[in-house]
């Protein structure tokens, strides 16, 4: 019997060792490839909301050369008109100028390139939507583009989305506004809401992709030690979010 337990001893816990062993470079091995996907699916993110943010720049350029290039025939005209006395017509002309696509453009100035990228792209789609975003504040160019790039795309996505939720006719907007206090940069966002959901669970149908917004913000935080604060939830969704900006190594 000692011989029998011996042997079980001697080939049973090897193999429960190795197997514990086996699962677990299994799950490493599974949160490493879903860590890596996100990872690169955020790169691409940052990548193509870069390449679209300048093509709008050099859109919204050259409407504005084309703009200047009218511009003294826009002038005669009002001086004609005023001078005519048809000052109806004159403001009705203004309003003409002044509703024009390309006086009406947003363009976004943080202080980082990729925020303004990200900013820009989001508003887009709110002005296609009929809603409106607002920025106020300074975004600081020392906050990397990765890490800006999963905060302010994840928390915007989910503001689009908690906008799209809200009935016909009820106000829709987006305020993100952000301050920079010597190394510590805070973002705060804030959309109306119609949940009191603490977990802030997707409503999209495909839930194995989505739904992950914030727990990426999350993570992201956590590694420039901030904090990730959601101080309320309906009839306005506020997050806040403060960390510290790690500065570039000087010479």
């Amino acid at each position: 019997m000692d011989t029998v337990y011996f042997y079980l001893r001697l080939f049973v816990i090897p193999i429960c060792i190795l197997s514990f062993f086996i699962i677990t470079m299994l799950i490493m091995n599974s949160m490493s490839k879903f860590y890596y996907k996100r990872s690169a699916e955020l790169l691409d993110k940052q990548l193509d909301m870069q390449a679209r943010y300048y093509e709008k720049i050099d859109e919204m350029t050259t409407d504005i050369r084309k703009f200047r290039h009218d511009y003294k025939n826009h002038m005669h005209c009002l001086k004609s008109l005023l001078g005519s006395q048809k000052v109806d017509d004159a403001l009705e002309y203004l309003d003409s100028i002044s509703s024009n696509p390309t006086m009406n453009k947003t363009s976004f100035k943080s202080g980082n390139t990729i925020a303004d990228a990200i900013l820009n792209d989001k508003a887009a789609i709110a002005a296609q939507e009929n809603f409106r975003l607002n920025f106020s504040g300074v975004i600081s160019e020392n906050v990397s583009a990765f890490d800006i790039c999963t905060i302010l795309s994840n928390a915007l996505d989910n503001s689009l989305e908690a906008c799209r939720r809200l009935k016909e006719g009820e106000e829709k907007y987006i305020d993100v506004n952000c301050v920079l206090k010597n190394d510590m940069q805070m973002i705060c966002i804030s959309n109306p809401s119609d949940t009191d959901d603490p977990d802030l669970k997707t409503s999209k149908e495909n839930k194995n992709e989505h739904g992950f917004g914030l727990y990426n913000i999350r993570k992201t935080v956590d590694a420039l030690d901030g904090t990730v604060n959601i101080s309320q939830t309906s009839p306005v969704f506020v997050l806040d979010v403060m960390f510290r900006i790690k500065m570039p190594e000087t010479a």
